[in-house]
């Protein structure tokens, strides 16, 4: 036997012999230890798994989303809470960009933290309730604007509309100086709830805006004018009796718009949830194949409809969830009755306790697994593409986390390996006992997902 031969020989086996004992936990080494299980806190994450980040007294996350990069950003408002005794306080849009650990982003604003006043007359008070990024990497957000007169004897509302440049400049190409304030119909009673962007650039924004008995989708050009082609000067009406609260919206691949609201009727802790699903073409005219006639309503067997996300699936149904549960409807409107029970999958056994659950925001898994969040502190769940709680997550498939004295989770986003994060506030400090909470924060979580190579963002 040559030399060379014989090398090779005895190097396989010492390759088979070094696996053998690696397998068998040999060699003086364990072996890689199994990743944790899916609905585990993230401890790489920030400070073991969490982000507080305090902006002026107050501050409040109710919209996430994730860059192509990973980078983490934020949007909701900042409360300075120095107005004069009866006056309202002084509150800000406020956003902030996180790396994907979890460190804020020295690049974007002022060490990450961007804090915008929207005054109306002698007071400011403006929230982003949403948040979307365009192709080129600005950030549009879209919220409330309010304000009273010095005398407190007129009061105006507004749909806010903000773009920002990658830095967190204020891209004064849009709008008035980056900042859109419309009125619709000059009530001065107007909100935005939700924002997404187009293909071709145009911002839909989910309004509301008295009077009104309809859900209300509105359109804008790149530059924040009214995009006076669609529905009619610019808005479409889906009518809804009575006037629902506008919840959430997606845009199709193929350019059609589906939008959620929802309404209570009944009293706290005893009325029922009311739902209104509607589809609108691109040109805003509603879809006569989606519901009955651009429309379908339904019960639910909770309360309350004041939060609520939407989702689309590659194969066209559309998950939504509303209050407590998650609803799956098919491509025509009507629920799809394989989904949990009749086309409902509920997070909770008792409707009582869905006073104090508000699913606020959902998201889907490439592997068809559904992530929704809300109510008090960090509440998460998963569900399977079924409709059934993954026992494989958290605990039974659900997670009940708290951070700080309290708090509230709003928004959830996939990172491209398939981390959870969840956003919304943590109550840090308090006053005297029995005062109102001292200090509330922006708050980031991280849990671990499913692995993945795909972010469905």
């Amino acid at each position: 036997m040559s030399i060379q031969v014989a090398h090779r020989i005895f190097t396989t086996i010492g390759l088979a012999a070094a696996l053998l004992l690696a397998g068998c936990g040999g060699g003086g080494s364990s072996g890689t230890a199994p990743p944790p299980p899916p609905g585990t806190l993230d401890t790489t994450f920030g400070n073991a798994g969490t982000v507080i980040t305090p902006i002026s007294v107050n501050a409040y996350a109710n919209a996430l989303a994730i860059q192509p990069d990973g980078r983490i950003v934020v949007a909701g408002s900042a409360s300075d809470g120095e107005s004069a005794q009866y006056q309202p306080d002084r509150t800000n849009i406020a956003l902030a960009r996180y790396q994907p650990n979890g460190d804020l982003d020295p690049t974007f604003g002022i060490g990450g933290i961007v804090v915008t006043p929207i005054v109306i007359d002698a007071t400011n008070e403006a929230s982003a309730a949403s948040l979307a990024l365009q192709s080129d990497g600005k950030i549009v957000v879209a919220g409330t604007a309010t304000g009273f007169t010095a005398s407190l004897s007129d009061y105006k509302a507004y749909c806010v509309l903000a773009r920002y440049n990658p830095d967190g400049k204020l891209d004064v190409t849009f709008g008035v100086d980056g900042v859109v304030l419309d009125d619709h119909g000059g009530y001065f009673r107007s909100s935005c709830t939700a924002v997404a962007i187009q293909a071709d650039g145009k911002l839909v924004a989910l309004m509301s805006s008295a009077p009104s008995r309809s859900i209300q989708v509105a359109r804008f050009n790149a530059d924040g004018s009214r995009d006076r082609s669609f529905g009619i000067d610019g808005m479409a009406l889906a009518p809804v009796d009575p006037t629902p609260n506008p919840l959430a919206l997606a845009i199709q691949p193929d350019g059609k718009i589906v939008a959620v609201a929802g309404w209570q009727v009944g009293g706290h802790g005893s009325g029922v949830a009311h739902y209104a699903f509607s589809r609108f073409d691109a040109d805003g005219a509603l879809d006569p194949g989606f519901g009955s006639g651009g429309v379908i309503t339904g019960v639910l067997a909770f309360c309350c409809s004041d939060a609520g996300s939407v989702a689309l699936q590659p194969d066209g149904k559309i998950v939504i969830a509303i209050q407590a549960v998650v609803v799956r409807a098919l491509p025509s409107g009507h629920l799809d009755p394989r989904f949990g029970t009749n086309g409902v999958a509920s997070a909770i056994a008792n409707p009582i306790d869905a006073d104090d659950v508000r699913v606020a925001a959902a998201v889907l898994q490439p592997n068809g697994k559904i992530v929704v969040v809300g109510g008090l502190s960090v509440s998460s769940a998963r569900f399977t593409a079924e409709g059934a709680l993954d026992s494989g997550f958290g605990s039974g498939g659900t997670i009940h986390a708290k951070i700080g004295i309290g708090g509230s989770s709003r928004a959830v986003g996939i990172q491209a390996d398939g981390r959870i994060v969840i956003a919304g506030y943590a109550t840090t400090t308090r006053d005297a006992p029995g005062d109102t909470p001292g200090q509330d924060s922006f708050m980031l979580t991280r849990y671990v997902g499913d692995p993945t190579t795909t972010s469905n963002r």
